[in-house]
């Protein structure tokens, strides 16, 4: 749980500092930009969901991503480093409780969902290593490599950038799961 206050803090400073980057920008500038934090809860698919059950996760995301103000569609990229736990649900696991690492690198599109260009559908794509602590189905291995897969909207408010995505993955090999995370970004 020593990272979920890691997590917390590094939310509370990019909360904190937004203010300095909120007068710097203008009102009409979309950043290109962002570092944020996340949380959310994974549910793992077939085997894994039903030996460890929910999960939560925390995330440190950045990314760049141009977009100009009344640009319907833009391209960027994005990456993540993700921890999670699991709680003890397998009475056959010695190590108790799983504990996961993700690495995340990919692709973004954005799409305007209104004119004003300040709220956007996101659509990702990427590659991911997973990490855990503990053998997981299907292999029982600890490191997994697979594509993943998004969908969330995004939107700017008083220069944050809230974002919210379902996230599934890893795609074609590994524990598959489903993810709903929310974040806050600032932008630069």
């Amino acid at each position: 749980m020593r990272w979920l206050a890691i997590m917390g803090v590094l939310a509370l400073g990019l909360v904190g500092t937004a203010g300095a980057a909120r007068a710097q920008a203008a009102d009409d500038e979309l950043p290109a930009g962002r570092i944020g934090a996340g949380i959310g809860l994974r549910a793992g698919l077939g085997r894994l969901g039903s030996d460890f059950g929910l999960g939560l996760v925390g995330s440190i995301e950045a990314g760049y991503h141009p977009t100009s103000r009344g640009q319907r569609v833009s391209l960027g990229v994005s990456w993540a480093v993700r921890r999670g736990w699991f709680g003890y649900d397998d009475e056959a696991s010695v190590a108790g409780s799983l504990h996961l690492t993700e690495f995340d690198f990919g692709g973004r599109m954005r799409i305007a969902i209104t004119p004003s260009g300040r709220r956007f559908l996101t659509l990702g794509a990427g590659a991911s290593l997973l990490r855990t602590n503990v053998p997981v189905p299907p292999d029982d291995e600890r490191t997994y490599w697979g594509g993943y897969g998004t969908v969330g909207v995004e939107f700017f408010v008083l220069g944050y950038l809230m974002n919210s995505e379902i996230r599934y993955g890893p795609i074609g090999a590994g524990p598959a799961s489903i993810s709903f995370m929310a974040g806050v970004s600032l932008g630069t």
